[in-house]
């Protein structure tokens, strides 16, 4: 079944119209970024109606939101391009991501300080930089 999609506002003939995906994504498409998924950089949809989705529905939630609850957004927008067709970066590795929490039954961050940094002498890399540690941080030009 086909599903259109419009934009606000806006009901011209040439609005995206999207078809079912044609095979599943799999880690593969997800790890060379072809799976479809978006990352919604065209805000406006200008040129990709299905970015403008993205963030009219505000995938990546907030602060607050857990991966699965992210994982769940994103799951409910359509893809760029059928799986495997073609590639464009996206949420594909928040998804890989989650993979990992599943299989290893820890939170990401955890398993990549535990399983990846701490054996490499890594103690200061993450996600996010203490504020303690922001002074060490070179200036970005």
């Amino acid at each position: 079944e086909r599903m259109e999609v419009w934009k606000s506002g806006s009901q011209r003939t040439n609005d995206l119209v999207t078809e079912p995906c044609t095979e599943d994504i799999t880690i593969k498409h997800l790890l060379t970024h072809t799976s479809g998924i978006s990352y919604g950089f065209d805000e406006g949809g200008e040129s990709n109606p299905v970015d403008y989705l993205y963030n009219q529905a505000q995938v990546e939630g907030d602060s607050s939101t857990t991966l699965t609850q992210f994982v769940a957004n994103l799951a409910a927008m359509p893809l760029l391009f059928q799986p495997g067709s073609r590639w464009q970066y996206g949420f594909n590795t928040s998804l890989c991501g989650l993979l990992v929490e599943l299989i290893s039954g820890m939170p990401f961050e955890e398993f990549l300080r535990k399983r990846v940094f701490a054996p490499l002498g890594m103690v200061d890399t993450g996600f996010w930089c203490p504020p303690e540690k922001v002074h060490r941080l070179l200036d970005c030009y």
